[in-house]
């Protein structure tokens, strides 16, 4: 049961490595980034509720 548990921690780890570099992925960043001021855009509500989550956290 203990390499079990070891071997889980293991393949977490690497997946949240895993996650991590493509989430700050500055490619990825740009896209979402261009996607979200289209959207802003076309619903400005969007814009709202992100400014408004984004203040608090």
């Amino acid at each position: 049961e203990q390499k079990f548990c070891q071997r889980y921690d293991q393949l977490m780890e690497a997946w949240e490595k895993k996650v991590e570099r493509i989430e700050n992925n500055p490619r990825r960043r740009a896209k979402e980034s261009k996607v979200r001021e289209y959207y802003e855009k076309q619903f400005p509500e969007i814009r709202k509720q992100r400014e408004l989550q984004e203040r608090m956290q």
